[in-house]
């Protein structure tokens, strides 16, 4: 993975101002905040985003760090950096990764072309596509002859090596031997397997044991016994498994081993809620069960795998709805679509506005928003225009405005701690943060707030003047 030369904080926040910073810290409610001034002046620019108290700031010369009070801690000098992870921080200077503490001294020197935090420690490292590991003082963990190392997974790793992969642990020991065509994450103590030459196919335990094997065989219609030879076994869902063949050909497995569908050359979706979906070359979906019975026939594409137990069928750019039966939910044709979460599905219906129906078809929320989020927690972001003029609201199930009001912005945050806790609210040129009750935490007269990776910390903007706040739980 490729690390992009800019700061990576993807914050949702609105900072109006770049200039002077006067920041100052103090751990209060949100309904109880007073405002503290140090007399400290910067000229830097404050980027988006902090974590653990720590504020990228950015000049010419590149980004460093200030901590909550205003003092420098690392100088402007990093291509890009990304955020702080237990006192360690992945930074680069000519494309090249290395690592700082949160005092601001070089820990790690830019040397690698590559650097991923595995958030147990361990850092996957590289230098000319030698990949290994390094602990968080850059002690080498794993020495670089490796092709490719994965992320830990239940204190296990992926490695790749002369073409196959094998797992290690967080000790950089060869737990399962580099053996391996094709190899899948462990789940439940169980990860899919291919070895093509020794035309092995199946589940594998963490010591490497095959406790299923696929079936190297199926029957065709005419009963005939057909031998299979398997190029990858994908992570199973709801207890299944897809498979592919050496010809490119997919089919459907229980982690059982049986064969529930026949190699094919279609594209097939994971199961969900007991459904199967094989998209046929002529525009039309086949639904099946876990015992490869064909549920139903669809004229048209079948887009996502019945989260709520409904799917949306496409025909020509219009969307119908289905149930896990394969049976019409709705009389509606839809424009567009979001999937079903918490029971509720966002559509654009024809008449080009968008609404939410359940999960029986039924409208619940009328069509009448240009423009609706997923439901999260409870609530959906709607908006509308007239006259030019765009508004937000935030809605409940009942397609209710939550507070009552409308705002001139709304949004939530999506990353770090914060994802999908507060939202970021506008009313005339001012910010402020509710909770999903539409409870205001902070009122809206902000020039600013900016939302950190850490729980319940931001930075709230009064023209130059910044303020660290921690709302309390």
């Amino acid at each position: 993975m490729k690390r992009k030369s800019v700061i990576q904080f993807l914050i949702v926040s609105l900072l109006l101002h770049s200039g002077c910073s006067l920041l100052s810290e103090k751990n209060i409610y949100a309904s109880e905040i007073a405002k503290y001034e140090t007399n400290f002046n910067t000229n830097y620019k404050t980027l988006h985003g902090f974590s653990e108290n720590l504020i990228p700031i950015e000049d010419k010369n590149g980004i460093g760090f200030i901590n909550t009070k205003g003092n420098i801690i690392a100088s402007p000098s990093w291509e890009s950096v990304m955020p702080f992870k237990n006192e360690r921080a992945i930074v680069s200077k000519n494309r090249k990764y290395g690592l700082i503490n949160t005092e601001g001294k070089i820990i790690v020197s830019p040397q690698y072309t590559f650097m991923e935090d595995c958030e147990n420690g361990l850092f996957v490292v590289a230098k000319d596509k030698e990949f290994g590991l390094i602990d968080t003082d850059g002690k080498m963990v794993l020495n670089l002859n490796y092709q490719w190392i994965s992320t830990f997974n239940d204190d296990m790793a992926m490695v790749k090596k002369t073409g196959k992969y094998g797992f290690i642990d967080k000790t950089g020991k060869l737990t399962i031997p580099i053996e391996w065509d094709c190899l899948e994450v462990f789940e439940n103590g169980l990860a899919p397997a291919v070895n093509i030459n020794k035309n092995i196919c199946g589940f594998i335990d963490k010591n490497g044991i095959v406790v299923t094997k696929v079936e190297d065989y199926y029957f065709d219609d005419q009963a005939k016994k057909n031998k299979i030879t398997y190029s990858q076994l994908f992570m199973p869902s709801e207890g299944v498994a897809i498979y592919k063949t050496v010809e490119g050909d997919n089919g459907y497995v229980g982690i059982d081993g049986k064969i529930i569908s026949p190699p094919q050359k279609k594209t097939l979706s994971s199961f969900k809620n007991g459904i199967g979906v094989i998209q046929k070359s002529n525009g039309t979906s086949t639904m099946i069960n876990k015992r490869g019975k064909v549920i139903a026939n669809i004229d048209g594409y079948i887009l996502n795998s019945f989260s709520c137990n409904m799917g949306f069928a496409e025909k020509n750019k219009k969307y119908v709805a289905v149930n896990t039966e394969g049976k019409l939910v709705t009389g509606y044709v839809f424009t567009d679509f979001k999937d079903c979460t918490e029971n509720l599905a966002a559509v654009k219906t024809e008449k080009g506005k968008w609404g939410f129906i359940n999960s029986e078809g039924k409208l619940v929320i009328a069509d009448k928003w240009d423009y609706v989020t997923q439901f999260n927690n409870g609530t959906a972001i709607a908006e509308s225009s007239t006259a030019g003029i765009t508004k937000y609201a935030i809605i409940d199930k009942d397609g209710k405005l939550v507070g009552n009001k409308t705002w001139d912005f709304v949004g939530k945050y999506e990353y770090g701690e914060n994802a999908n806790k507060f939202i970021l609210v506008s009313e005339n040129k001012k910010f402020g943060l509710l909770d999903h009750a539409g409870n205001i935490l902070i009122p809206p007269q902000w020039d600013g707030i900016s939302g950190g990776y850490d729980y319940g910390k931001f930075l709230l903007q009064e023209k130059d003047t910044y303020y660290a706040i921690s709302i309390a739980n």
